[in-house]
């Protein structure tokens, strides 16, 4: 409860008088209603589902137990429900796009109010297709706000350097003397190659030129098409949702097939999708296979902080959007404005 009482203040989260709609989990994750109700919101609805961290029930009670550990916590209106609640959605000024809540279709979009906020609680291009019916929630006028990750009050993508070390680590590999492979078109490459530079033996890395900086020493930048037989002890692959190019079974005819990168013993699937069953002698960390579209690790891998940062990230987000709004903005002056909060409005259909 300390560093929750603490971030609310080191950020200045306030959603007094607004009406938070989220989730109710379990583990790291039973954070978002005690955060709300720290924040002044005037009521709090909770989503839960049962799903392979625990049941519903499980979910509710866990959350349930954090609020209750809160001080004037009877200043909030606290609810939670299994599956939607589509009252307590129609009152909702800021909606998460959390685990429980998702997909929001169109049906859910239809019941929340015109002007209401949903926070995809990532950054825009980490959507993945299905989160949300952008077309219902244009027709709406609902906005969708894409987070900004990296606010240097509460910075999260420093841990994309960590969370290889941790799979290396499970797979049993002596990282400091691990030649690796790291496949990361996306901006984590920023922060992921620094730190893999400073502990593995040598790092080849594949980022669709994203990496800007100067390459650390002891890392190699392999180049789209180039044919790779080289053999690793770990293929890192980081890679963003939406992308193709590597995502794939021997048998496709994608543009560049993962198997041209190389041979490994492990690969640790931090994100992006790969047939396993194409790659007998490889080991994959984690055992069990994320849903296509999802990460392999997440941030409650690492401990509650990192979960706190990326859930508060998301509330800013939608208080800041919501104060757009409110200030009688549209979203043609939103196109004007340098939010803190928001990387985008994601806004298409």
């Amino acid at each position: 409860m300390r560093k929750l009482v603490q971030i609310v203040e080191k950020t200045q989260l306030n959603l007094s008088g607004l009406n938070l709609y989220t989730e109710a989990a379990t583990g790291n994750y039973n954070i978002s209603a005690a955060l709300g109700v720290l924040a002044g919101a005037r009521a709090v609805h909770c989503v839960a589902r049962s799903n392979r961290f625990g049941s519903a029930q499980l979910a509710i009670a866990q959350t349930n137990e954090l609020v209750q550990s809160i001080q004037n916590v009877n200043q909030t209106r606290v609810t939670y429900s299994e599956g939607h609640d589509y009252t307590a959605l129609a009152e909702a000024d800021i909606v998460t796009n959390s685990n429980p809540l998702r997909p929001l279709d169109e049906v859910a979009i239809k019941a929340m109010k015109k002007g209401g906020v949903i926070s995809l609680m990532y950054e825009p291009w980490e959507y993945r297709q299905g989160d949300i019916d952008l077309k219902a929630a244009q027709a709406k006028d609902v906005w969708i706000v894409g987070v900004n990750e990296m606010h240097p009050t509460i910075p999260c993508f420093y841990s994309a350097g960590i969370l290889p070390l941790k799979g290396m680590l499970m797979a049993g590999l002596e990282v400091f003397s691990s030649d690796v492979l790291l496949v990361c078109a996306n901006r984590l490459i920023e922060y992921a190659l620094p730190v893999l530079s400073k502990t593995c033996a040598s790092v080849h890395f594949v980022d669709g030129n994203i990496f800007q900086g100067e390459v650390p020493a002891g890392c190699k930048r392999i180049q789209p098409g180039e044919v790779n037989n080289r053999h690793y002890d770990a293929l890192l692959l980081f890679d963003s949702p939406d992308t193709v190019k590597w995502n794939v079974s021997s048998t496709s005819d994608a543009l560049w097939p993962i198997q041209s990168l190389g041979h490994w013993d492990v690969c640790v699937q931090m994100m992006g999708d790969v047939v396993r069953s194409d790659f007998e002698d490889v080991k994959f960390v984690p055992e069990k296979e994320p849903p296509r579209g999802y990460m392999g690790f997440n941030p409650a891998d690492l401990g509650v902080d990192l979960v706190i940062r990326t859930v508060v990230s998301g509330l800013k987000a939608g208080q800041e959007a919501i104060a757009f709004l409110q200030n009688g903005n549209t979203k043609t002056d939103a196109e004007k404005v340098s939010f803190e909060w928001i990387k985008s409005f994601y806004n298409r259909a």
